[in-house]
């Protein structure tokens, strides 16, 4: 059948299409450049590999087709060829496009909702205004995209390149985020409103105007940076950046703000504030969960320094500690800030991350705290010396 009658056949609508499909299997569809505006193919068969020979590409193919305004829900299109094609508007509610190739192509204001995008290539894809809600697009490339404006609401987005992808205003409240690369990526004024960001870093991202109240930040393989061994050209970045030329050091101290803590983690700020550091808490915002105005503090820092002390004692016979010091201890690696863990002694390690080495982790006991205090100060001090050489 010559590719002009497959075209008519397909514009006849789904229950003609998937007749056809089914009566000639051995049939490869060739569709590359047609123009089908406008028709109704929701739940159309083009399961597999049904456009062009598998010698040719390995995989069906819609290359540079115009599909605007279709009507593609729950489709099985999945490893389907669909670069550069023009699927604005196009309607792909629950289609099924697992690892298929959308490179380069035209998704502005497409109805994606529910759609599973999982391994999909969309490297500079198009998706201005689209509507991606509780779609799965764990292990999707969407480095280099546009989401401006795009609604990923309660979307799995576990494992998501988003390198030099454009976010701004999209709202990923409630999505799944775990894991995901932002390197690079613009999120001004993006909604991440109770999102789940575990193990995912946000270093080298514009956060202008940003979203994060009540989102997750929890590192699942910690990497708090060694003070004694951090590089001179990292410690001078922090030190002599333009922001940093005609300040202090400035730090945010997190710590329990309980009573019983106050009069030795004060003394810890006073200690700060004599050796020129600015020192900055969250004790005025605490509201319960993480408060946008102490994320901004964390963001506004250099480093944060995070005071755990002894809370409840557990049946192992070890003590737990304030839950939300590792909320913010996750909120400061994922903005790609350093971190120095003071640890009372008798804390279950197994519940802050299992952090190793003795640098950037100080286990202290009420009686050897500020001894503790001034050996980190030594160390910071001198790494700063010796990257201003």
């Amino acid at each position: 059948m010559a590719k002009q009658e497959q075209i008519e056949m397909l514009s006849q609508g789904v229950e003609v299409w998937n007749r056809w499909r089914k009566e000639n299997l051995k049939i490869k569809p060739y569709l590359i450049g047609a123009s089908i505006v406008g028709a109704g193919l929701a739940g159309a068969s083009l399961i597999g590999k049904p456009f062009l020979d598998a010698a040719v590409l390995g995989v069906g193919a819609l290359n540079r087709s115009n599909l605007s305004e279709s009507d593609l829900s729950e489709v099985d299109l999945s490893e389907v060829q669909l670069s550069e094609v023009d699927l604005s508007g196009v309607n792909l509610i629950k289609t099924n496009l697992i690892k298929a190739n959308l490179r380069e192509t035209n998704l502005t204001e497409a109805k994606l909702m529910f759609a599973d995008l999982s391994g999909a290539d969309l490297h500079e894809a198009n998706l201005r205004g689209a509507d991606l809600s509780g779609a799965n697009l764990s292990g999707a490339d969407l480095s280099c995209a546009d989401l401006r404006g795009a609604n990923l609401i309660e979307a799995v987005l576990e494992n998501v390149n988003f390198e030099n992808t454009n976010l701004t205003r999209a709202d990923l409240s409630r999505a799944n985020i775990r894991c995901a690369n932002f390197l690079n990526a613009d999120l001004s004024e993006a909604n991440f409103t109770e999102a789940d960001l575990t193990g995912t870093y946000l270093t080298g991202t514009k956060k202008n105007g940003a979203n994060f109240t009540a989102a997750k930040f929890c590192v699942v393989e910690p990497i708090e940076v060694n003070i004694s061994t951090m590089s001179n050209s990292n410690m001078k970045k922090m030190i002599l950046n333009e922001e940093n030329i005609n300040r202090s050091m400035r730090i945010f101290l997190a710590y329990s703000y309980r009573t019983v803590d106050d009069e030795f983690v004060e003394g810890f700020k006073e200690v700060l504030i004599s050796q020129g550091y600015e020192v900055l808490d969250g004790k005025a915002d605490r509201i319960g969960s993480i408060s946008q105005a102490i994320l901004d503090k964390i963001f506004n820092s250099d480093m944060a320094v995070i005071v755990m002390t002894k809370r409840d004692k557990k049946e192992n016979g070890k003590y737990t500690t304030t839950a939300w010091l590792l909320e913010e201890k996750g909120v400061a690696l994922a903005f790609g800030k350093d971190v120095a863990m003071f640890v009372e002694e008798e804390i279950d390690e197994s519940d802050i991350g299992g952090l190793q080495g003795d640098a950037q982790l100080f286990h202290f006991t009420r009686n050897n705290f500020l001894m503790k205090v001034m050996s980190f100060i030594k160390i910071l001090k001198s790494r700063n010396e010796k990257s201003m050489a």
